[in-house]
């Protein structure tokens, strides 16, 4: 289970990121409830992720529309990266690999 002690605020990971090696997001929606909450912010690291872990990916609605997700990486199989949301209520997807932004390491 996650647990946000995990991915507290820690110096390496600010340095990271005022070294703009890490992205930053602000969530929204409730699809990775209780561990993530609307208005959370969180610290990204790009690059492909491990299975498992929580990432975040684009997902495109529409030609130039797209938005970003939040979930947890469950599965790779071919070109596609499989998507679990931790909230029962939430959706699974699946998405290209290339969609996959990075990976999950603060949550402030």
């Amino acid at each position: 289970m996650l647990s946000r002690e995990d991915f507290g605020i820690n110096l390496k990971e600010v340095f990271f990121y005022f070294l703009g090696k890490r992205l930053h997001f602000k969530v929204e929606g409730e699809s990775m409830l209780p561990f993530l909450k609307e208005g959370d912010r969180v610290l990204i690291e790009p690059g492909r992720p491990q299975l498992g872990n929580v990432v975040v990916a684009k997902e495109n609605l529409a030609p130039g529309h797209e938005r970003l997700l939040i979930k947890t990486l469950s599965k790779i199989e071919g070109e596609k990266a499989h998507l679990k949301s931790l909230n029962p209520k939430g959706r699974n997807l699946s998405v290209p690999i290339e969609s996959l932004i990075g990976e999950l390491k603060v949550v402030f």
